[in-house]
């Protein structure tokens, strides 16, 4: 027999940015044959439900409509179907960030950490977009418990001990991927969410075409991103998961940066020190990346060296972050 258990209380009306938001707090609890688990009140970010996406997109005016833009963000929605794998898909439940109690892929916890409503709040290999800055933030972290930090900048600016597990959780993208995989795809280019916002981008994308890429986006299905991932011989990328899925599934990658996008060096930075990595992905500006007809054969030769070299720490995380996440679920 399963029976569903709802509580619910609610909380005063509080206001953030301006905006007066009554929250509803509310556990959920499966019984089943006896036994009551609690669900995981899991967030991750969505970008249907973020305004400075919606004001970026018409700012733009890209040449792709809004329902497939706003569906969901490749990275931040590996978080649904890889807790499904790890944790079983009745285990938990997407919440806004008020309201969670678990954080996992994302550069989440400065927001987290400042509006979560939970008593405590468990950390699976989410980091840091940036510096902590304020002393409310410094506050917040003492809800935090953490089963894997995403590098060590996140670890060291949250003052948490050195034997946390590191780790961005993208690197278990392989167990959703097809094991067996054909080599089928020799350029593989995957926008980041925000490029898809430049009026430029569709005479970008043609031209890349052109030169032999294929092009993948970031809202396009989950499992055939990561598929295609592990079909290519080459992935060039700006968009932070796509290059660890590329990390995940041994694909050598190239790093996309765009200068006019904000995306924060920290975080990659922070995913760089979990794996031990001391230089990153090879990186390439946008423009340099535009003008020549052909990818950098050096830059192809340090993609490749530095996924051989860390193969073995990149499986090592893996290991570290299957391990914490289970034996804290086995707990619960």
């Amino acid at each position: 027999m399963l029976r569903v258990l709802i509580s619910l209380k609610f909380s005063k009306t509080q206001a953030h940015a301006g905006v007066a938001l009554n929250y509803t707090r509310f556990r959920v609890k499966v019984e089943l044959g006896g036994e009551v688990m609690t669900k995981i009140r899991a967030f991750w970010w969505k970008p249907y439900l973020d305004l400075t996406t919606f004001k970026n997109y018409f700012q733009g005016f890209p040449n792709l409509p809004p329902l497939k833009i706003f569906s969901h963000n490749y990275g931040d929605a590996l978080n649904d179907m890889l807790l499904s794998k790890v944790l079983g898909e009745d285990s938990f439940l997407w919440r806004p960030q008020e309201l969670c109690d678990f954080t996992g892929i994302g550069s989440v916890l400065n927001s987290v950490i400042r509006r979560s409503r939970a008593s405590g709040v468990v950390v699976w290999g989410s980091g840091l977009r940036h510096e902590l800055e304020s002393d409310q933030d410094f506050s917040g972290t003492g809800r935090l418990r953490y089963l894997a930090l995403r590098g060590k900048f996140s670890a060291s600016a949250l003052k948490c001990s050195s034997d946390v597990v590191f780790g961005d959780p993208g690197l278990l993208v392989a167990i959703l991927a097809k094991s067996t995989v054909e080599k089928r795809v020799d350029l593989l280019f995957i926008p980041h969410f925000s490029f898809l916002f430049k009026k430029e981008s569709k005479k970008i994308l043609m031209a890349l075409r052109q030169r032999g890429f294929e092009i993948i986006y970031p809202f396009d299905d989950v499992n055939e991103i990561s598929n295609r991932i592990g079909q290519s011989r080459l992935v060039v990328s700006s968009a932070m998961h796509a290059l660890i899925s590329a990390d995940a599934l041994g694909v050598p990658a190239i790093r996309l940066v765009d200068e006019s996008d904000l995306e924060s060096e920290f975080k990659f930075r922070d995913y760089a020190s979990g794996i031990n990595d001391r230089s990153g992905w090879p990186k390439i500006s946008l423009r340099d990346f535009l003008a020549s007809d052909t990818v950098d054969l050096n830059l192809k030769s340090q993609a490749s060296e530095r996924i051989l070299e860390l193969s073995p720490d990149i499986a090592s995380c893996r290991d570290g972050l299957l391990q914490s996440v289970s034996e804290w679920n086995a707990s619960r």
